[in-house]
């Protein structure tokens, strides 16, 4: 998967999640996740130290 730039004002965002609960939903295990998230490979944010949010276009479509 690559890096996109995406324009961080026009995404509708997930509620927090922690990325144990992100990881079951992606069906992934939770350091897969973790890297994603640190290459920005799923559009996201970080709330918090533990709580972080991905754009609504990239969750699955049967969330």
């Amino acid at each position: 998967m690559k890096k996109r730039r995406i324009n961080l004002n026009n995404i509708k965002w997930s509620h927090p999640m922690s990325i144990k609960e992100l990881s079951q939903i992606f069906d992934v295990h939770r350091n897969t996740l973790s890297k994603w998230l640190r290459n920005q490979i799923l559009c996201n944010r970080q709330i918090s130290p533990r709580r972080w949010q991905i754009a609504e276009d990239d969750m699955p479509k049967d969330v």
